[in-house]
C-alpha cells in the first residue's frame, strides 16, 4: 500500500491532468520558486505573499484539523519558516505593521506597492484584531521551532520527555556521560578502562596530542566525535586490524607491480628516462607502511609517453597494463595511507563515543533534553509512518496548508528531509509552497546548509509530481545600493557567470586538482552567477556611489595587517568621519580574530566601536584592569596584576605620567632581577598614590566582598566620571559581581574563578542609539546594509581543519572496497570524490562570501587586498581574485582603482568637548589629612561577614545533595549487601561539589553531612521492598497534565498490579507533602487505561525522621 502522502499526491496529480483548464492557473501559482539577489526586497516580497494568503484565509484560525478537509484554510495554517529567530521576528513585525498601517488608512498604505494594499480599512482592522488576540498562532517561526513543535506533540510516542528542550551544544549532554564512564573506570570497570586507554593510545600515537598536558585536547576530540556520532543513525567501522591487513595487501601488490614493470623494461630492452627507472627501483623496495612517492611519470596517459624516442611504439600490452596498474595503485595507496593514520587515531575515540552514546537516550529522558541535531531525523521518522502527517496535524490542531521557506539556500538536507513530507502534503491537498533564496549568498555550508537543494528539490520523489506546476520568479532590482555600486557589482560578478572566466578562476583556485574537479567547480560557479546582474530602479538611477579597490603591500600577514591599519586609519579620519557619523561605517571581516584586532585599533584611536568582542566586557581594558585590581588585592605578590592597574591611564592625571612608569620599572627592576613585591617598591617611590588608592583596600580585603570592593574602587577612582563612555561596561561588571555575591561567591578567589571560567562571554547591553563604527563578520552582516562598507581582508581559508567524515578505503579503480560502515577520519585526510565535492563547495562558499560582503554597502565600498599574500598559505580566494581583478590594472602594491563618485556631503560640525568634572579624589593630590577607608559609611556594628558560617551546608543545598545521591542509589543485588551501593551513590552525588564556585565545596561540615546522607541511604535500603523499588523505579519521570504542565515525582515504580509514587523529603513533615502526592496519584489515575486493576499509592519518605507515610488514592 502506498503511504498516505504519496497516494494523495497521485490523486491530486490525476485531478490536475483531468481538469487541467480548471486547476492550471491555481496550481501554477501555488508552487513558486523565488530567486532574490542582494538588496532585491526579499523580505518585502515574502511579507506581501504572506498577506495575500492571509487575505483569502478564514477568520477562524483553523477550520479543519482532525476532521475531514474543509473548504479554505485558516490564517494560522499559513507557515513562514525562516533561518534565524531575528528574521522571523522581523517578518512578523512587518506583517503586523502593514496591517496596522492599512487599518489606520495611512496614505502610504493606499499605494499599490504597499504589502497590505489589497485589504480594505475595515478588513485590515478585523484581521489585525484577530491576530493580536491569538498572536501565538501567527506561524512565522524558524525551521527548528516548527520541527520541535511537532516533536513535542508526539514526544511520548518517540520515547521523549513531553516538555523536552532542544540542546544545540552537545557538550551539555556530553559532560555527564563522560564523567560517568570515567567514574566507571575509576571504580574498576574493565571495559571502561580499556576503552579510555585505547582512545588515549590512539591520540598519543597517531595524532598531535596537543602539548605536555593532552587531557584537554583529548576531551575536545572526544566531544567532537560524540557530536558527530550522536546525529548519525549508524555507527562506524572499528576493525582497524582488518583495515591494516587490506592496506598491507594493497601495498604488496603495488610493490610487486613496480618490480614486474622494471623487469619487463629491462628484459624488452626499452629505453626510458633514467629517473623513471630509479623511481621503479625505489618503489619495488618500499616497505609497509611507507607511503608511495608521487611522480609526474605516472600522470601520463600510457607507458609509451614515458619511453624515449628510440623505444616509442615498442611497449607491449602487458607492460602498458602494468603501467596503468601502478598509476592507479599509487594514487589509491597514497590516499588510503594518509586516511588510515587518521583512522587509527579516531577509531578508538569512535568506540569510546559509541559506548557513551548508548546512554544518551536515558540521559535525555532524565534531564528533559534533546540534542538538536537529532530533531530532523525524529520528525522524518514520525511523519514516515502510515497516517503520520494526519496524526501530527491532529495533535497540532491545524494543518499546514501554505508553506513559505526563507533563505532556502542555507537549509540542510536533514531539515529538508523533515520538511519534504509536509510540503508534499500541502501541495497534494490544494495548498501552496513558496521557497525563496539566492545560491550566491549560500554561506552556511559549515553548519550543514546545502545550496544544491535549491535546484534539486523539484526532483525530490515527494515533490516531483508537482514540479511541472512550479513557477520560477526573480526579483530583478537592487533597491539597496547606489547605481554606481550596483553597476560595479554587476560587471564584476557576472564575469563569474561566463564559462571561460569561471574555468580560469577554477584553474587558479585549484591548480593541483584533477581536470574533472576543476570542470565541476567551474560549471557550478558559472551556473550560480549566471543571473548575478541586477537592474537599478528608476528611483535610484541618479544615486551616486563610490567603489574603490586598494592593492596594499605585504607578503607576510603581519606586514599586510600593518598596511591595513594605516589605510583604515586614513580613511576613517581623513574621508569618513569629517562628513559622516561613526555609525554609518561598517568593517566586514571573515574571522572573529580579525574583528577583535580592528576593534582594538578603533579603541586605540579613541573611536566608539560595536562588535561582538567589543561588547564582551571581559575584553574591555578598564574591566581587565578592575579584574586585575581584585587579583592584586586577593594576592598582593601578583606583580603582573598590580602592574596592569598601576599603568592604567585613569589612575594618573595624564597618559604621559602612566607611560613614565615603564621607564621607572626599567630602572627599578632590571630584566632578570628578583626582589621584593612590586607594590612595595611602588609604595616607596609613589607613597601618596599607594597610600590613597592601594593600601586602604589591602587593609580591608578580608572584610569586603568582591562586589563591595568594586563598588568602592569605582567611586574612589572616579571611573564613572572619568570614563562616562564606559558606564555600560562598568555597571554590567558590578551587576555580575552582585549576582555572584547572591549565589554565595563571597570571596575574591571564588569570584575570580567564576569570572575566568564563565564571565568571559558576558556582554554589555547595547543601546539602540549608540553611534559607533560597526565591526562584524560577513556571516553576521547578511541581511544588513550600511552606508559605507570596508572589507579589509580577503585571505579566506578554504576548508575547516577539524571536520569529521566517514571514509572507506578506495581500490585501484577508485571505487570503495566496502559498502559497510565507514571509518571515522578527519575531512582533510579523506581523499576521494566526496572530499573533492566538499572542497569545491568550500571554495564556492568563499566566492559567495565575497558577494555577500561587496553587496552590503548603500553608498560606498572599499576593498583591500594583497595579491602577494598568495605565497603564505591556503589563500585560494586571492588566487581567484587575481583573475577577476585583471581588468582593473592593479599592477603593483599601492595602486588604487575607483569608479563612481562620492555624493556631496557637508562637513560635520565638531562635537563640543564634554565639560571637565573635578574629582576630589584625583590621584595626583590624595587627601592625606583624612585617610580614606573603604565602606566608611557602614555602621560600626557591622564588622565582617563570617566565612565559616557562610560556608556551611544550608538546608536547601543539603536537600539537593540528598536527592542527587538518591538518583544514583540502585542496588546491584536486592538481597544485599548494600554498602558498595551506598558508597557509589554518595560518591556520585558528591562529585557535583567538585565545582570550586560552589561554597558547599569548601563547607566545614561536608564530612558530617556526607555521613548523615550515608546513614539515610542505609536506612532506606533496610526498609521492606525498597531495594526492589529502587532497582525497578524510574527517577524523576515527566508527567504532563491536560494543561501542558509537567510534573516530576522523585521515583515512580511500576510493578504488576501496582503503581507507586515515592517522594523523598528532608527536614520536618508538612501537609503540603500529602497534597502533592495526591496530585500525582490523580494524574496517574487519569492516564491508566484500566485503573481498577492497579493499586495506586504514594510513599512520603521522611529521611531525617526515618519514617514513611503512605498516601492512598481516594478513587
Amino acid at each position: 500500500m502506498l503511504p498516505a502522502r504519496t497516494a494523495l499526491a497521485g490523486v491530486f496529480r490525476m485531478c490536475y491532468l483531468h481538469w487541467g483548464p480548471i486547476y492550471t492557473r491555481r496550481a501554477t501559482i501555488m508552487f513558486s520558486i523565488l530567486k532574490a539577489s542582494a538588496g532585491s526586497g526579499k523580505t518585502y516580497a515574502l511579507t506581501a505573499h504572506f498577506l495575500r494568503l492571509l487575505e483569502h484565509s478564514s477568520r477562524a484560525h483553523a477550520p479543519a484539523s482532525c476532521g475531514g478537509a474543509a473548504a479554505g484554510y485558516g490564517w494560522s495554517e499559513i507557515v513562514a519558516a525562516t533561518f534565524t529567530h531575528a528574521a522571523a521576528q522581523e517578518m512578523k513585525g512587518r506583517v503586523i505593521r502593514s496591517l496596522k498601517e492599512r487599518a489606520l488608512d495611512l496614505e502610504k498604505s493606499r499605494a499599490g506597492h504597499h504589502p497590505a494594499s489589497q485589504f480594505s480599512k475595515q478588513a485590515a482592522a478585523e484581521r489585525l484584531a484577530v491576530i493580536l488576540r491569538e498572536l501565538g498562532l501567527l506561524n512565522i517561526r524558524t525551521i527548528d521551532s516548527l520541527l520541535f513543535t511537532l516533536l513535542r506533540l508526539s514526544a511520548l510516542d518517540l520515547g521523549l520527555p513531553p516538555g523536552f528542550e532542544p540542546v544545540f551544544d552537545p557538550a551539555e549532554l556530553f559532560e555527564p556521560l563522560y564523567d560517568d564512564i570515567v567514574s566507571r573506570a575509576q571504580a574498576g570497570d574493565a571495559e571502561a578502562q580499556e576503552l579510555l586507554a585505547a582512545a588515549c593510545r590512539g591520540v598519543l600515537t597517531y595524532d598531535d596530542p596537543g602539548g605536555f598536558m593532552p587531557s584537554t585536547s583529548f576531551r575536545e576530540r572526544l566531544l567532537e566525535v560524540f557530536g558527530f556520532r550522536a546525529k548519525e543513525s549508524a555507527g562506524f567501522a572499528a576493525d582497524t586490524d582488518a583495515l591494516q591487513a587490506a592496506l598491507a595487501s594493497e601495498h604488496a601488490a603495488y610493490v610487486e607491480a613496480c618490480g614486474r614493470l622494471a623487469d619487463a623494461i629491462w628484459n624488452l630492452g626499452l629505453s626510458c628516462d633514467k629517473r623513471f627507472l630509479n623511481f621503479l627501483e625505489s618503489q619495488r623496495n618500499l616497505e609497509y607502511p611507507d607511503e608511495p612517492k608521487d611522480t609526474a611519470f605516472l600522470k601520463k596517459s600510457c607507458l609509451d609517453e614515458v619511453l624515449n624516442k628510440a623505444s616509442k611504439g615498442k611497449a607491449t600490452p602487458e607492460t602498458e597494463a602494468a603501467y596503468a596498474e601502478i598509476a592507479a595503485r599509487n594514487e589509491a595507496l597514497r590516499a588510503n595511507l594518509t586516511a588510515s593514520l587518521s583512522c587509527l587515531a579516531y577509531a578508538p575515540l569512535a568506540a569510546l563515543a559509541e559506548e557513551i552514546v548508548r546512554s544518551l537516550d536515558e540521559v535525555q529522558r532524565q534531564r528533559g533534553l534533546l540534542l538538536a541535531d537529532r530533531g530532523p531525523a525524529l520528525v522524518r521518522q514520525l511523519l514516515a509512518e502510515t497516517g503520520g502527517i494526519a496524526e501530527a496535524y491532529c495533535r497540532l490542531g491545524l494543518r499546514l496548508r501554505h508553506m513559505l521557506i526563507d533563505e532556502f539556500q542555507d537549509t540542510s538536507r536533514s531539515q529538508w528531509g523533515a520538511l519534504a513530507p509536509l510540503v508534499a502534503e500541502s501541495l497534494a491537498t490544494g495548498g501552496g509552497f513558496l521557497y525563496v533564496g539566492d545560491v550566491k549568498q549560500a554561506i552556511y555550508g559549515w553548519r550543514g546548509g546545502d545550496a544544491r537543494l535549491f535546484d534539486e528539490i523539484v526532483h525530490d520523489p515527494q515533490i516531483a509530481p508537482f514540479a511541472g506546476m512550479a513557477r520560477l520568479d526573480n526579483l530583478p532590482c537592487n533597491w539597496r545600493s547606489a547605481a554606481d555600486v550596483v553597476r560595479f557589482n554587476n560587471e564584476f560578478f557576472t564575469r563569474l557567470g561566463e564559462p571561460d572566466t569561471a574555468r580560469r578562476v577554477a584553474d587558479a583556485m585549484l591548480p593541483k586538482a584533477d581536470e574533472a574537479l576543476r570542470e565541476f567547480f567551474a560549471a557550478g560557479v558559472a551556473h550560480t552567477f549566471a543571473d548575478a546582474a541586477q537592474q537599478v530602479p528608476d528611483a535610484n538611477a541618479d544615486d551616486r556611489g563610490l567603489v574603490r579597490l586598494y592593492r596594499l603591500p605585504g607578503e607576510k600577514v603581519g606586514d599586510y595587517e600593518d598596511a591595513v591599519k594605516e589605510r583604515l586609519h586614513a580613511l576613517l579620519f581623513d574621508e569618513f568621519l569629517p562628513f559622516r557619523r561613526p555609525g554609518e561605517v561598517a568593517v566586514l571581516v571573515r574571522k572573529n580574530e580579525q574583528a577583535r584586532a580592528i576593534a582594538s585599533w578603533c579603541i586605540e584611536w579613541g573611536l566608539p566601536v560595536v562588535t561582538e568582542s567589543s561588547l564582551r566586557i571581559a575584553e574591555h581594558p578598564v574591566i581587565r584592569q578592575l579584574a586585575s585590581f581584585l587579583a592584586f588585592i586577593d594576592y598582593p605578590l601578583d606583580d603582573l596584576a598590580f602592574w596592569e592597574v598601576a599603568t592604567a591611564e585613569w589612575l594618573w592625571e595624564s597618559p604621559e605620567q602612566a607611560a613614565h612608569l615603564h621607564s621607572w620599572i626599567a630602572a627599578r627592576r632590571p630584566p632578570g632581577s628578583r626582589g621584593e613585591p612590586l607594590h612595595r617598591v611602588f609604595a616607596r617611590d609613589f607613597p601618596g598614590i599607594h597610600a590613597a588608592y592601594f593600601q586602604p583596600f589591602l587593609s580591608q580585603a578580608g572584610l569586603m566582598s568582591p562586589y563591595d570592593i568594586l563598588r568602592e574602587a569605582m567611586d574612589r577612582f572616579g571611573l564613572l566620571e572619568k570614563l562616562p563612555e564606559d558606564e555600560l561596561f562598568l555597571r554590567r561588571f558590578l551587576e555580575i559581581a552582585h549576582m555572584a555575591d547572591e549565589e554565595g561567591r563571597h570571596s575574591i578567589s571564588t569570584f575570580l574563578e567564576y569570572w575566568r571560567s564563565q564571565g568571559l562571554e558576558e556582554k554589555a547591553p547595547l543601546p539602540e542609539s549608540m553611534d559607533a563604527v560597526h565591526v562584524t563578520t560577513i556571516h553576521k552582516s547578511k541581511g544588513l546594509e550600511f552606508p559605507v562598507v570596508v572589507v579589509p581582508f580577503h585571505d579566506f581559508s578554504a576548508m575547516s581543519r577539524g571536520g569529521l567524515t566517514t571514509w572507506r578505503p578506495a581500490g585501484p579503480a577508485g571505487a570503495s572496497q566496502d559498502d559497510g560502515p565507514g571509518y571515522l577520519v578527519t575531512e582533510q585526510s579523506a581523499a576521494g570524490p566526496e572530499r573533492d565535492v566538499r572542497l569545491a563547495g568550500a571554495l564556492a562558499e568563499q566566492l559567495h562570501l565575497l558577494y555577500v560582503a561587496w553587496t552590503r554597502p548603500v553608498e560606498e565600498l572599499h576593498a583591500f587586498f594583497s595579491l602577494d599574500l598568495r605565497a603564505t598559505g591556503n589563500k585560494q580566494l586571492l588566487d581567484g581574485l587575481s583573475v577577476l581583478l585583471e581588468p582593473y590594472e592593479l599592477l603593483a602594491p599601492g595602486d588604487v582603482w575607483e569608479t563612481g563618485a562620492r555624493k556631496p556631503m557637508a562637513r560635520r560640525e565638531p562635537e563640543p568637548a564634554p565639560e571637565s568634572i573635578a574629582c576630589s579624589t584625583a590621584p595626583s593630590s590624595p587627601d592625606v589629612e583624612a585617610p580614606y577607608r573603604p565602606m566608611a559609611w557602614l555602621p560600626e556594628l557591622k564588622i565582617f561577614r563570617s566565612a565559616l558560617e557562610e560556608e556551611r551546608f544550608e538546608e536547601r543545598r543539603r536537600g539537593t545533595l540528598v536527592h542527587r545521591c538518591l538518583e544514583h542509589l540502585v542496588p546491584a543485588n536486592m538481597d544485599g549487601p548494600f554498602e558498595d551501593d551506598v558508597e557509589r551513590a554518595l560518591r556520585a552525588g558528591l562529585r557535583g561539589l567538585a565545582d570550586p564556585h560552589d561554597p558547599a565545596a569548601f563547607a566545614v561540615d561536608r564530612d558530617v553531612v556526607a555521613e548523615e546522607i550515608a546513614a539515610m541511604l542505609r536506612w532506606l535500603l533496610a526498609q521492606p521492598r525498597y531495594p526492589l523499588y529502587l532497582q525497578k523505579g524510574r527517577a524523576e519521570p515527566q508527567i504532563m497534565d491536560e494543561t501542558g504542565s509537567v510534573h516530576r515525582p522523585d521515583l515512580l515504580v511500576s510493578l504488576p498490579g501496582e503503581l507507586l509514587v515515592i517522594e523523598y523529603k528532608t527536614g520536618q513533615e508538612s501537609p503540603d507533602h500529602a497534597t502533592q502526592a495526591r496530585r500525582y496519584l490523580k494524574l496517574l489515575d487519569r492516564m491508566l487505561p484500566d485503573p481498577k486493576g492497579t493499586t495506586l499509592a504514594a510513599h512520603i519518605v521522611y529521611l531525617d525522621l526515618q519514617r514513611i507515610e503512605e498516601v492512598r488514592h481516594a478513587g
